[in-house]
């Protein structure tokens, strides 16, 4: 789970930008086709959270199937692989 030990927030998040950044991204809302840029970056962080969700099982599935094909490392064998 992307959020598991994270606190429940109850006040909003407030992401600052410069006026250049503002600018490039109201820019490439209205090129995604949104209204304004406040809702072009709520879906570009849904779209990230549910990209990470994905990316996570995806993992986990290779990794099972790893394990069960036998072709993990011993931990000697890891530490000399990130070495």
């Amino acid at each position: 789970m992307a959020n598991a030990g994270v606190a429940n927030i109850s006040a909003p998040i407030v992401v600052e930008f410069t006026r250049e950044e503002s600018e490039q991204l109201a820019q490439q809302a209205h090129a995604q086709g949104y209204d304004d840029p406040v809702t072009y970056v709520r879906a570009l962080v849904a779209e990230a959270a549910d990209e990470d969700d994905e990316n996570s099982a995806k993992d986990f599935r290779a990794a099972c199937g790893e394990a069960m094909r036998d072709e993990t490392l011993t931990w000697d064998e890891f530490v000399a692989a990130m070495n």
